[in-house]
């Protein structure tokens, strides 16, 4: 099972040691202040952080954890680190990158099953699935300027959607039936977990 509250802990962190940190204030202000080295580490936080936790997840079936696309999660990183070093009073630049972003790292990306049992009733699947719906992430908001849009309602609502996004990822496990042999079909699966 994927720990958002470790992931949360950590955004929050790398948050928190920004050199103007960002506190349970108003956050416009702090994103203006925000240094290079500082957007960079909450850049990290967030895209490094994300392909961790979601190692720890899995499909409904199999449980098979996730191999994100490596390019787009490099392309993720550049981008979102360079729009958090520079300033963004509403925050809406760096949200669009990480909306966008999220489903680009799902293309193409594989699930790794070889660990996993075979499903019942057949005599095995491939080791590696391919995910083929990126899914979809919808957009999130944090509120304007005011003492509700703090750090911890941005990294909420970042979470909130990314949940949400993973309710409409999906993908194939190759699989072979009983009784061999017998040509393999595709063995659907969707959301991730």
């Amino acid at each position: 099972m994927i720990d958002w509250q470790e992931y949360k802990d950590t955004i929050a962190a790398a948050m928190t040691n920004d050199v103007s940190p960002l506190h349970d204030g108003p956050i416009s202000p702090q994103i203006k202040h925000r240094g290079k080295l500082a957007g960079e580490r909450v850049a990290a936080a967030i895209v490094n952080g994300y392909v961790l936790a979601v190692s720890d997840g899995g499909d409904p079936i199999l449980k098979a954890a996730a191999v994100l696309n490596s390019a787009a999660v490099a392309i993720f990183l550049s981008r979102l680190s360079e729009a958090l070093s520079s300033p963004d009073e509403t925050g809406m630049r760096a949200i669009r990158i990480i909306v966008e972003s999220i489903p680009l790292c799902w293309a193409g990306a594989i699930l790794n099953a070889a660990p996993q049992h075979p499903l019942p009733g057949h005599i095995r699947h491939s080791p590696i699935s391919s995910v083929v719906s990126p899914g979809i992430m919808p957009p999130f908001f944090v509120p304007p300027a005011s003492a509700r849009s703090n750090k911890f309602v941005f990294i909420d609502n970042m979470i909130i959607a990314m949940k949400t996004h993973l309710l409409t990822v999906g993908g194939i496990h190759p699989a072979m039936i009983l009784p061999a042999p017998a040509p393999p079909y595709p063995f659907p699966w969707m959301t991730y977990q």
